[in-house]
């Protein structure tokens, strides 16, 4: 009697350890994708993060070389100097400002799509058409309005593009 329950003991066991292999197997293959999902969401949130910064950035920069500008609608669009500011210094900061954009143009290729970039790159372009040759008066430069104009609306559609990217990230996010 006693050889029967340690047979059937031996049996359990044998049984208990070919089960164990699969089981490891399974279990490690469950934490494998369990891992490459964690990380697949950690790529997204610092995609989404870096993103973010860019927009936050390039629409800061865009405002700060909109600032020396007064603009009316479909009326006029002018450079002034500020008060306690000459010529020189607005022109020097219009130029800093739009190489700024560049910069940040650059990173563009990576973060959104090809469409984002080549739009982004017209712009910066296209600014520097407002942007009057060292020696020329304010008094006798004027900003083209048609172009301004159409700069303003390229940059309304950059950021009509801007948000359709990023609910799409909001809707992978959830």
């Amino acid at each position: 009697m006693c050889n029967i329950q340690i047979e059937t003991i031996k049996s359990f066991i044998d049984i208990l350890s070919a089960l164990l292999t699969p089981t490891v197997a399974i279990c490690t293959a469950w934490f494998i994708r369990e891992q490459k999902n964690i990380q697949f969401k950690q790529q997204q949130t610092e995609l989404l993060k870096l993103r973010i910064e860019h927009i936050r950035n390039v629409f800061d920069t865009w405002g700060n070389f909109h600032k020396n500008i007064n603009y009316i609608k479909d009326y006029k669009a002018e450079l002034f100097v500020p008060y306690g500011k000459n010529y020189e210094e607005v022109i020097y900061e219009l130029e800093i400002i739009r190489a700024d954009l560049y910069k940040y143009n650059l990173s563009t290729k990576y973060l959104f799509t090809d469409e984002i970039y080549k739009l982004e790159y017209e712009i910066i372009k296209s600014l520097s058409n407002f942007i009057p040759s060292r020696g020329t008066p304010f008094s006798i430069y004027h900003i083209p309005l048609k172009e301004y104009t159409q700069n303003r609306e390229m940059f309304n559609d950059l950021y009509k593009k801007y948000e359709e990217i990023m609910d799409k990230e909001n809707k992978l996010c959830k």
